[in-house]
C-alpha cells in the first residue's frame, strides 16, 4: 500500500481545509491574542 500523497493532492487538500477553518481561532499565551488556527499547525 502506498501511502504518499501527490504534492497536487497536499495542496488540494490545503485549500479545502483553509476554506473551512476560516475565521477559527484559538487564544494565544498571552492577553487577548488571537492565532488563526491553521497557523498553529503549520
Amino acid at each position: 500500500m502506498n501511502s504518499s500523497l501527490s504534492i497536487d493532492k497536499l495542496q488540494d487538500i490545503w485549500q479545502k481545509v483553509t476554506v473551512l477553518h476560516s475565521g477559527q481561532t484559538y487564544g494565544g499565551q498571552h492577553n487577548n491574542e488571537k492565532i488563526e488556527y491553521l497557523n498553529h499547525i503549520e
